[in-house]
């Protein structure tokens, strides 16, 4: 139930203009940071510019869930 307005039922910011549930935020934030640390884990640490990428998106998220 994503929407482009803040509401009861869609209070979490995804992205610039886009709002949605709690379970929508938490598998965005799922998306971001599942990637990365999979890898970081079979690599023993090593990490890609890609995978540096989606954990900025998963603090973006983080940060800017309640403005």
């Amino acid at each position: 139930m994503t929407t482009s307005k803040r509401t009861l039922k869609t209070p979490n910011r995804l992205s610039y203009n886009t709002y949605g549930t709690d379970k929508e935020y938490l598998q965005r934030l799922e998306k971001h940071l599942l990637t990365p640390l999979q890898g970081m884990e079979m690599l023993e640490g090593d990490m890609y510019m890609s995978d540096y990428r989606e954990l900025i998106s998963a603090l973006w998220l983080i940060k800017n869930k309640d403005q």
